[in-house]
């Protein structure tokens, strides 16, 4: 009876092994044909140097591109330095060379803890996986994506030398939105080419493939948020030489000297900053929680996903918000400063790629001046700088007139005929000054040109909607540091204008007198004490001297009286609005207990 039982199970089970067989190889011819058309080097090259478009609210028109094709540096095998090889191979793969593309130790290794976890949380994927995964069609994390994934990593390996699957590796790992790739990060973290790189450098950069943000000191905003980046980047860094020193690819002299080091970071300009929204977006992508969305449909690395990205900002509100920016605040600086050409040449560093843009960018650009006309009725600079030249009219000299004019003599004054010749007076020929395109030339004219300057004075704007970004502006040049959300600002200058907003809507107007005294303010329980950081001038101040000159004790006077002016129909109104009036369904004790637990109020 036993002999037959175990007869029955023997060929259940071969049964279910020749089923299991010729299922897993039908899998296999469907991934096989499926990579087939994906799998030629040039359609992998295709993939690696793929871009990710980033679109307006339309979805048609492009703010810009992530890794496009002027930022990547694609490095052959032969020129990948060996140390780095041997930090990749010590940290992400340890028997790369010898496996045929997959890992059984690290595969069991991962199946445990995510049994344990009760979900994919680990891949053991080997380096042959992990290019593949960028190479072919992801899928969301599943264990069939797992096993399609080893499959098309077979593939690979069939195809490929184990050297050009980690040069393909080694040229599509995601640095930040500058690019991808090992000449990046390169000049990226260390502003050196690859052939320089030490142990050091090398090691950090192989470490941090997988997190790049985690360890980057750049992307942080905060003193303590750089510190703890150093901090873990140093980490990181000991963790990879320990490993090569354990593999015995350096020697424990090597490994003690590198371990006593710190990872020497200086940012290299790579040249792919184009605007602060490119910016912005880049680091929510690279944000642990869009992070998690695009891990859970198969997205480990963006730089070679080749998404498309929309957003909610509006084409016509984000042109028309810069070209504000742009225009304003050098008039504006040009008020408080007053004007004067030929400025330190430093001040254009800036300036330096408008290049051939110059009828396409509303950047201003310097230029010198040739000729200096300065008659009343018909004055006008004529302007020339390398492939091109320009005439600054009248039209042209006005807006910076005007502004000039009135930061010598007050705001009441208009730039007019009869200032030309004084104003005309701080040119001379040779000077360098700063103009912006007003009308592209033609086949018969010259440019015509605006006077322009480039302004101390910065600024930035954030457009919403329902909630909803639909401009965003970081400052005169747009690049490099975003004050409209990375800027530091005084909560109390911040809040002023909500106050004067409030007031206004509450039946106060700008002329109406505010009591700027030294007083104690009471709310609930405690006491506030304004401690402004100038001596006030007057006792009695109205709204618009009080935000003029940013007077704490007249704006708190006000916040803490917003409702005198109302009356008591108009106060019960408000109240409703808000929703500190008593409800139809509420007793009165059941509106004192809402009313303080809820809003802080107490009803007496």
């Amino acid at each position: 009876m036993m002999k037959k039982i175990i007869l029955i199970l023997a060929g259940l089970f071969l049964v279910f092994a020749i089923t299991g067989g010729v299922l897993i190889y039908h899998f296999y011819l469907e991934v096989a044909n499926d990579a087939a058309d994906r799998i030629d080097r040039g359609v992998i090259e295709g993939i690696i140097f793929s871009e990710s478009p980033v679109y307006y609210d339309d979805g048609e028109n492009i703010i810009g591109v992530f890794f496009d094709k002027t930022h990547r540096k694609y490095i052959e095998y032969e020129d990948i330095p060996p140390a780095f090889i041997k930090a990749l191979i010590a940290t992400e793969d340890r028997t790369y060379f010898t496996h045929p593309g997959f890992d059984v130790k690290s595969i069991v290794r991962a199946m445990a803890a995510n049994y344990r976890a009760g979900r994919v949380i680990q891949g053991g994927s080997t380096i042959t996986q992990q290019t593949a995964k960028n190479v072919f069609k992801r899928e969301k994390r599943s264990y069939k994506a797992k096993v399609k994934e080893l499959m098309q990593a077979i593939l690979l390996e069939k195809r490929y030398t184990k050297e050009e699957i980690l040069e393909m590796y080694v040229n599509q790992f995601f640095v930040t939105g500058f690019g991808r790739g090992l000449r990046i990060a390169a000049h990226y973290y260390f502003d050196k080419d690859v052939k320089d790189l030490d142990l050091v450098e090398a090691a950090f950069i192989a470490g941090s493939m997988k997190s790049p943000n985690r360890y980057n000191p750049f992307t942080k905003k905060t003193k303590a948020e750089r510190r703890e980046a150093l901090r873990l980047s140093k980490l990181r860094k000991d963790y990879v030489l320990a490993n090569m020193l354990e593999m015995k690819f350096i020697t424990h002299e090597e490994y003690q000297h590198g371990k006593a080091r710190e990872v020497p970071f200086k940012e290299g300009r790579v040249t792919y900053r184009l605007n602060v929204v490119l910016d912005y977006i880049r680091e929510q992508l690279d944000s642990d929680y869009f992070k998690a969305i695009l891990q859970e449909q198969g997205i480990d690395n963006i730089a070679t996903s080749g998404i498309r990205i929309f957003t909610s900002l509006n084409k016509e509100i984000q042109e028309g918000a810069l070209r504000s920016v742009r225009t304003q605040l050098p008039l504006v600086d040009v008020k408080l400063s007053g004007y004067a050409p030929n400025p330190l040449t430093e001040r254009y560093n800036d300036l330096s790629d408008v290049g051939q843009k110059k009828g396409r960018s509303d950047l201003p650009f310097p230029c010198r001046i040739m000729e200096v006309h300065s008659d009343r009725n018909n004055p006008y600079l004529v302007v020339a700088w390398e492939g091109g030249s320009g005439v600054v009219d009248y039209d042209g000299l006005e807006p910076i007139g005007d502004a000039w004019i009135k930061s010598k003599t007050g705001v009441w004054v208009s730039f007019e005929r009869r200032h030309v010749p004084e104003f005309m007076k701080l040119f001379r020929k040779g000077d360098l000054i700063v103009v912006r395109m007003t009308e592209a030339p033609d086949t018969q004219s010259q440019a015509r040109l605006t006077l322009s300057h480039i302004p101390e004075l910065e600024g930035g704007i954030i457009v919403l909607k329902q909630g909803m970004i639909k401009a965003m502006v970081g400052g005169f040049f747009d690049r490099f540091f975003n004050r409209a959300v990375d800027a530091k600002r005084q909560l109390g200058s911040i809040f002023k204008p909500i106050v004067y907003t409030a007031a206004l809507q509450l039946n106060w107007n700008t002329l109406d007198p505010l009591m700027n005294l030294h007083d104690m303010f009471r709310f609930q329980s405690t006491f506030y004490l304004p401690r402004p950081d100038h001596k006030p001038e007057a006792d009695k101040v109205s709204m618009t001297w009080a935000g003029v000159k940013s007077e704490n004790l007249a704006s708190v006077w006000l916040l803490y009286h917003l409702t005198d002016h109302l009356n008591p129909s108009e106060f019960r109104k408000l109240t409703e609005i808000l929703g500190f009036a008593r409800r139809q369904d509420e007793t009165y004790e059941q509106y004192a207990t809402r009313i303080r637990d809820r809003h802080g109020i107490l009803v007496e």
